[in-house]
């Protein structure tokens, strides 16, 4: 027999024993009074009798609540008895084990420590122990109780028609092995009759003819109580309350539910705001204490913080005491806090006299348990400071007076700009206190009724503007709407007319833009409406910059800026005006809202040098030039060369009527006898004077200097689309590509020249001319087969990939349309690995060059100073004969006369191999074989 199995029937030999009395109804006329009122025994659920939540909730009374308890059961006890609120005994230390955690000894221990003691080492709700002492012996309400009900005080070991077991007997034997055992049951579910989770065939009553009935259990605490009391009680006993039902009945688990519904309430758990149905009042439950809730602002805060309103029996009622009146003012017992209840958030009294300034007693407190603060959350301290219902009017409360602010902000601003948290003043407290002054509005915010559509701007403390539009409150910093008042509230305050962009402060001339005023210093408003603000207001918002002359503004993500001018908003279409129109330097620009920039009326645009317009019912844009001609233009391309910005102001044909129409735009430009080309947003300068065939215009002064310059370019004009690494030259009025970097550096003399980035559509207008091919470029005409490398005025045909590997030239050609290489000479002699430099032979191998003092025989190739000077000259000097190497097949060959001798004898091969001071270059295979005899 496994030590599982032993358990197992150990297991089951104690449910049977625990059995016993528990067949039988309570015999309340011994034991005590019935209760009053005996629990709803319609709501009693076979398969779930108690939950989990409750059952296994060992925290839900202390020892003196537990003590409390037990003597409010026994009032009186007959002379020569001890009932349970007096009985005491000596106890044994138990050690821990794995369902119970230690238990400590003591002597002369009562019964409400001894149960505390059990339920917090087994993890037993005191509530379920309690309950089960009742059940079993009646304890709790016995007045004349014999020590036999205390030897076997919770029925454990006595099984039904037998005599109880005596190792199970004591008091504190019986609490401990019961509590011990429902753990056991927890801690092995499947070894047990009865299972959560499953159907269970229940009899209705020790007597098997009596019948038995499934039951699906569904939780483990309700497998436990069938688990240790085996019988369901039958619909007799249900409906006999706590009397006698039939024959078949059974009241074990009955009586459990009666006594635990009828004393602490719902075997389920419950809210804190419960009712009874046989009475009107709503109660907040604290512990084992009952407080009416009297008020419907109570009530509100109570349900919203704890949940809904929980039904219970009246019975249950009974069993609690009843305390104070539930006020929305609690404490924590454990830090001594008065806090009031609100929105399910406590904010703490940091005095009492705070409290009565609220209409509350610090002694109206109500203490919570920790449980039912857990569920609730710390807001800040409470202030005086309050709302009153659904108003948003915050009401400063001071010696019985109410001082009125139209929100919280406006309250704060007028009082050091805090003031902690604002709490609802309950209506019957608000109406004893005295409603002084007007209500005040904080300077600079937004106010409105509901039945008024118009917003208006506060001054402080008198008057008020209406607001044009949204735009300009967020010109002035205010983006967080508008306070909803009274229309005796905002009545109070004058109206002065409507708010304009710009106001006077103490004398001084502003302009309200990104929530700041900047100073005009001139004075002028040209010829805008002007609001005179009250110093409050003027101090409330930030000044910061100066306008020095004029007026000049742009719309936020905007690039384009107006001059403010009699009234009108004028563009001002160049920088170059702009800073024209400011003196010569750049202006304070102000940054305002798109739909401020609307409101005001438009002049006519500002024409400045190096700007764009399009007259209406034209076709034609133009480039303003100066300050009488224009110059047609071409293309947006081109524009964008100038680094002009991308569409143009349209313009009357009245207003460029002045300006001379001089003819097309080119990209070359004459500024002042300097000549200049136009790319990429700015002008380069060109020192030799020469447009390479290009069509040039002649710009004013002052176009010139609205333009960017940057870069001069010492010799011939080079173009590239920028990041691309192809180069163009610009010639005759062509563009000619140039393929390669040698050409590059032999048309600028040898240095790398400037380099103007434009446009791919730029580079794609101009005329398309043959392209520039350099010295040391192999190249290979479209239709064509041959490769060629570019000599000076030379094209060699190159015989072999070989030979340009060796040669270093790689194996990449640039493919040049046909006839492209027409003007180069060709060569009579073939591309050849030997080279002359400065009058020097040199032979290529892989790219490195050796010295030789002897073509043997082959024809070599002259190269032009600058290939000579980028050669890797690294090779071995070869001062005799000339052996070569195939780079593939490893043969050795003899040069001699020209030609490549393969060299049979392997004997001789060896030899020369072994020889250190013999030279041997590697060549490629195919030039071996292009020279072999």
């Amino acid at each position: 027999m496994t030590p599982l199995k032993r358990f197992v029937t150990i297991s089951a030999m104690v449910v049977a024993l625990i059995a016993g009395l528990l067949i039988s109804p309570v015999n309340l006329g011994l034991w005590g009074s019935a209760p009053s009122h005996a629990a709803d025994l319609s709501k009693f659920d076979a398969g779930d009798i108690i939950s989990d939540q409750v059952f296994y909730d060992s925290a839900t009374m202390t020892e003196g609540e537990i003590a409390d308890f037990i003597k409010k059961k026994v009032p009186t006890c007959r002379s020569g008895y001890t009932c349970l609120d007096a009985y005491r005994e000596n106890t044994t230390a138990r050690v821990a084990d794995s369902y119970c955690k230690a238990l400590s000894g003591g002597s002369n221990e009562s019964a409400a420590r001894i149960i505390y003691k059990v339920s917090t080492a087994c993890g037993i709700n005191p509530q379920v122990l309690l309950v089960t002492l009742q059940k079993e012996q009646g304890l709790l309400t016995h007045e004349w109780p014999s020590t036999w009900r205390y030897t076997i005080a919770m029925g454990f070991g006595c099984p039904d028609g037998a005599p109880c077991n005596e190792k199970y007997y004591g008091f504190q034997n019986q609490l401990y092995l019961a509590a011990r055992q429902f753990q056991i049951y927890k801690a092995w579910p499947g070894s047990f009759n009865y299972r959560a989770g499953q159907n269970n065939k229940i009899q209705w009553h020790p007597n098997a003819s009596c019948g038995s009935s499934t039951v699906y259990i569904r939780n483990q605490a309700t497998a436990g109580l069938y688990n240790y009391t085996p019988y369901r009680p039958n619909s007799a006993a249900l409906t006999a309350g706590y009397g006698l039902g039939d024959s078949c009945s059974s009241y074990g688990n009955r009586n459990f539910y009666n006594y635990f519904t009828d004393w602490f309430g719902s075997t389920h758990k419950v809210g804190w705001v419960v009712k009874s149905p046989d009475r009107p009042e709503v109660y907040f439950v604290t512990g084992q204490t009952k407080h009416h809730i009297q008020t419907q602002y109570a009530y509100r805060e109570y349900r919203r913080s704890f949940g809904g309103l929980s039904a219970v029996s009246e019975g249950y009622l009974k069993t609690l005491s009843t305390g104070a009146p539930a006020m929305a003012i609690v404490k924590d017992p454990s830090t001594g806090d008065i806090m009031l209840l609100q929105d399910s958030t406590l904010h703490r009294f940091p005095s009492c006299a705070l409290a009565e300034t609220w209409g509350y007693s610090c002694a109206m407190d109500i203490d919570l348990t920790q449980d039912q603060l857990r569920a609730l959350k710390r807001g800040p301290d409470m202030s005086n400071y309050a709302s009153v219902a659904s108003s948003t009017t915050v009401h400063k409360l001071s010696g019985g007076k109410m001082y009125p602010y139209a929100s919280a902000q406006d309250a704060a601003y007028y009082n050091g700009g805090a003031i902690g948290f604002v709490a609802i003043l309950r209506d019957e407290i608000a109406s004893k206190y005295t409603v002084v002054g007007k209500t005040l509005f904080a300077p600079a915010t937004l106010a409105k009724t509901g039945s008024d559509k118009n917003v208006y701007f506060m001054g402080g403390k008198s008057s008020k503007w209406r607001l044009p539009s949204w735009a300009m409150a967020r010109d002035f910093g205010i983006s967080g709407g508008y306070t909803e008042t009274s229309a005796m509230a905002l009545s109070a305050y004058t109206t002065s007319g409507d708010l304009s962009m710009f106001v006077n402060c103490g004398g001084s001339l502003y302009l309200t833009n990104s929530g700041k005023l900047t100073l005009v210093k001139s004075g002028s408003s040209s010829g805008m409406r002007t609001t005179n603000l009250d110093p409050l207001t003027c101090d409330r918002l930030p000044k910061v910059g100066a306008f020095s002359q004029s007026v000049f503004v742009r719309a936020h993500g905007h690039p384009e800026v107006y001059l403010l001018e009699d009234g009108d908003l004028r563009h001002v279409v160049s920088r170059k005006a702009l800073i024209a129109l400011n003196g010569g330097t750049q202006p304070t620009i102000g940054l305002i809202e798109t739909g401020s920039l609307a409101s005001f009326a438009t002049g006519a645009p500002i024409l400045g040098p190096a700007t764009l317009v399009k007259a209406n019912g034209s076709p034609d844009v133009y480039f303003v030039d100066g300050s009488s001609e224009r110059h047609r233009l071409p293309s947006w391309v081109l524009a964008r060369e100038f680094g002009l910005p991308d569409g143009y102001d349209a313009v009357g044909q009245i207003a460029l009527s002045p300006y001379k129409d001089t003819g097309k735009l080119s990209q070359f430009v004459r500024c002042e006898s300097r000549l200049y080309l136009a790319g990429s947003g700015q002008l380069t300068r060109i020192e030799s004077g020469d447009s390479a065939g290009f069509d040039v215009t002649e710009l004013q002064a002052s176009t010139c200097a609205a333009l960017d310059k940057g870069g001069t370019i010492s010799g011939r004009v080079f173009v590239r689309v920028a990041g691309a690494p192809e180069v163009y030259l610009l010639e005759a009025g062509h563009v000619r590509h140039v393929v390669s970097t040698s050409a590059l550096l032999a048309l600028n003399g040898g240095k790398m020249p400037t380099l103007v980035n434009v446009s791919s559509a730029t580079l794609n207008s101009y005329e398309l001319g043959f392209p520039v091919l350099g010295p040391g470029t192999l190249v290979k005409e479209t239709s064509k087969s041959e490769v060629f490398l570019i000599i000076g005025d030379q094209k060699i045909r190159v015989p072999t990939w070989g030979v340009a590997i060796d040669l270093g030239l790689g194996t990449t050609y640039t493919s040049v349309p046909d006839e492209s290489t027409q003007g180069y000479e060709r060569s009579s002699t073939d591309l050849s690995p030997m080279v002359m430099c400065s009058g020097e032979l040199y032979i290529g191998a892989g790219g490195t060059f050796s010295s030789i003092n002897s073509s043997h025989g082959m024809k070599y190739t002259q190269l032009d100073p600058g290939m000579c000077g980028s050669l890797d000259y690294s090779g071995p000097t070869i001062a005799n004969r000339l052996i070569v190497e195939d780079g593939a097949s490893g043969d050795l060959y003899l040069v001699e006369n020209g030609e490549f001798n393969l060299v049979k004898d392997n004997e001789k091969v060896k030899d020369m191999k072994g020889h250190d001071d013999l030279v041997i270059l590697t060549l490629d295979s195919r030039t071996i074989s292009a020279y072999a005899g």
